[in-house]
């Protein structure tokens, strides 16, 4: 009996570690804007120029440089559905400043959460928990250079930033939705599948 009790045990600690990790704490992947302010409260949304979301690109440039190389294509190519941003309100400076915490949407389902203004540096905690692994440097994103180190967890991907100069306060966290990543990273390899296909027809 002990023992049955302490397999189910087992069983129901794995199933709910399982569930927690089909988002961001209470935030589950695919939730819509007004499911995410249920729990985050009343929420505005940020600018995003041009509707560009960076960090798929630099988990390619991570974790896939060995198949795509240095230069890592934009997963986003392949999201044709509009990219937003929500951050709770009072938080966003008019939409310009980094909050604490920000929702990412692709169609109004929810793909990712960022965290961001920390007083200390969270690098250590994360390869604690997630493994060890050294950041990369001289990744581009809006126009500055960043460290950063992605790690793949359950049904999340997760990136930290840190811009070069290592200004205190100024790293990220990202979690993204890893069916959802693996969709666009699906679509890259059918891509450059096709390419290469196309470059080999042109021999002689």
């Amino acid at each position: 009996m002990n023992r049955i009790i302490c397999i189910t045990a087992i069983v129901t600690s794995l199933s709910t570690m399982a569930v927690a990790q089909e988002g961001y704490k209470d935030y589950q992947w695919g939730q819509t804007v007004e499911q995410v302010s249920q729990k985050a409260g009343k929420l505005e949304e940020m600018y995003v120029m041009f509707g560009w979301f960076s960090r798929p690109q630099t988990i390619i440039l991570y974790s896939y440089s060995d198949e795509f190389g240095n230069r890592a294509p934009d997963p986003m190519t392949h999201e044709d559905r509009p990219i937003s941003s929500f951050a709770p309100e009072g938080t966003t400076g008019g939409g310009w400043s980094t909050p604490p915490i920000t929702f990412w949407f692709a169609g109004g389902e929810l793909i990712a959460v960022e965290i961001s203004k920390f007083e200390t540096t969270m690098l250590p905690a994360l390869k604690d928990r997630y493994g060890q692994k050294n950041p990369i440097s001289g990744v581009m994103s809006s126009g500055y250079q960043f460290e950063a180190v992605a790690w793949t967890s359950g049904d999340r991907m997760i990136l930290w930033q840190i811009p070069y100069d290592g200004t205190p306060g100024s790293e990220s966290i990202t979690y993204l939705s890893r069916p959802w990543f693996e969709s666009l990273l699906k679509e890259l390899r059918a891509e450059r599948a096709q390419n290469t296909q196309s470059d080999k027809s042109r021999l002689d």
